[in-house]
């Protein structure tokens, strides 16, 4: 999922995401949860609850060090 930008799919560009719009976000979803559930949480924790607070509430320093291991699922 990482190769094909999921874990990131709402993030910018300029920060190493897919860039895509919420609507895009909702059907990748869909799709990918439709064929396994447990995969679409996954996509939906790393994009909801890791992704989107750093884009909203950290300051730019920080935001652009933090998403590398997240986007690309390297921990």
């Amino acid at each position: 999922m990482a190769e094909l930008g999921f874990l990131g799919i709402a993030v910018p560009e300029p920060y190493g995401g897919s860039g895509f719009d919420n609507v895009s976000y909702v059907l990748a979803m869909e799709e990918i949860s439709r064929a396994c559930a447990s995969t679409g949480v996954i996509m939906s924790v790393n994009n909801s609850l890791v992704c989107d607070p750093i884009l909203r509430f950290a300051s730019e320093a920080r935001s652009s060090s933090g998403w590398c291991r997240s986007l690309r699922a390297s921990y």
